[in-house]
């Protein structure tokens, strides 16, 4: 996962590596990896084990610059070029404007949603 959210950006010249905030609940693993390059850049490569290894975020540990950031995680925040530097892919959204709660009761009305209409479709498919 690392590996190909590295790549994903241009690293492939990682060096170094240390792994710190390491956190683990009953079913989920959360890590930091400092990775240092040849060219000394240093990033912070987060991720995250649930099921398997997802890499959510690399940020330049000196200028706080996101060079990856996974999912909905994009809307919030500014990303840059890690070879040039230079954005190239702007917030849309505010964090204080977020609601959690909301999103997330919104999000499982569609799943429910989408669930109810297979079940549809199958009762439908066997009951003609």
């Amino acid at each position: 996962s690392v590996s190909t959210a590295a790549k994903s950006i241009g690293v492939t010249d990682i060096v170094k590596t240390e792994i710190g905030n390491y956190e683990k609940s009953d079913i989920v693993i959360n890590l930091s990896a400092k990775c240092e390059t040849e060219t000394g850049t240093e990033l912070i490569i987060n991720s995250m084990y649930v099921t398997k290894w997802n890499t959510f975020s690399i940020i330049d540990y000196n200028t706080g610059n996101y060079y990856f950031a996974d999912g909905d995680t994009k809307d919030f925040i500014d990303l840059y070029d890690y070879k040039t530097g230079k954005i190239v892919s702007e917030k849309t959204k505010d964090l204080e404007d977020y609601n959690a709660v909301e999103e997330f009761n919104k999000r499982s009305d569609e799943i429910d949603q989408e669930f109810q209409e297979s079940l549809n479709d199958i009762t439908e498919k066997y009951t003609n």
